[in-house]
């Protein structure tokens, strides 16, 4: 009779640290709110409040979660934008646009140059996907504290609100960003009540790259306006104008 069993009792000393091996080894986020899950690598944490609290109000402004590899060379940071951000407004003009323009028709920079300007970047390419309207922007900018730092974003709009997933590559790896893509496609709605097991990181993570300290573009431009915006300097500039239409008056009155 105990015989019969065996090859059950085998069958069910196989099969249960495979279960146990599964779930560890898929870092599950799901989102109550929106109800979707996202899965990340085994080597992806969640920001612990140590870790959130280290950025400044701005970024953490509608971000539910962020997310790091162990060891820093990508962040990844998850946004839920309503209708009244630039940001879903930019979104609604691209889709809009690929939508109903022709594609022998289409001058995508039109929609694209907002979109760089907008964020600071320079857009190295683009993919948007009209059937499911979604986009996904690989980008490039210069941070004065970090360098070249490479992005890729994805967008999609759900239940009236865009999610945002952006990522953050501080090493130029294209295997990093390929893994941003399969992190994207893990996207999935999920109507039940799940938990998520993801785990939390330690600051050690971020190896002092937080992304309060990453500008936009250290672009001529950008230096020129981040110098005349202060006050000192435009108080000066009035100065030498008023001096200039003194002497300009007393000149035309000798």
């Amino acid at each position: 009779m105990f015989k019969r069993f065996i090859p059950t009792l085998l069958l069910m000393a196989f099969l249960l640290p495979q279960q146990h091996v599964y779930a560890e080894e898929n870092n599950i986020y799901y989102n109550k709110d929106y109800q979707y899950t996202i899965t990340f690598p085994s080597d992806w944490y969640i920001f612990s409040t140590e870790m959130e609290q280290s950025l400044s109000p701005d970024v953490r402004e509608n971000s539910p979660a962020m997310f790091t590899k162990e060891d820093g060379s990508s962040q990844m940071y998850i946004r839920h934008l309503s209708s009244n951000n630039n940001k879903f407004s930019l979104y609604t003009n691209l889709i809009n646009y690929v939508e109903k323009t022709p594609k022998e028709k289409q001058k995508l920079n039109k929609v694209l140059d907002p979109i760089s300007i907008e964020l600071g970047r320079t857009i190295k390419s683009y993919n948007i996907d009209e059937l499911n309207e979604t986009v996904e922007l690989q980008m490039i900018q210069m941070s004065s504290a970090f360098g070249e730092i490479h992005t890729t974003i994805f967008w999609k709009e759900f239940k009236g609100t865009l999610i945002e997933l952006e990522f953050y590559h501080f090493e130029n790896n294209e295997e990093l960003f390929q893994e941003a893509t399969t992190i994207n496609n893990s996207f999935t709605i999920s109507p039940s009540a799940l938990s998520s097991n993801i785990k939390e990181g330690k600051m050690d993570f971020l190896n002092n790259k937080l992304l309060s300290n990453v500008g936009k573009d250290d672009t001529f431009f950008t230096k020129v306006v981040d110098v005349v915006e202060k006050p000192a300097v435009w108080m000066s500039g009035l100065g030498v104008i008023l001096l200039l239409i003194i002497f300009r008056i007393i000149y035309k009155l000798i």
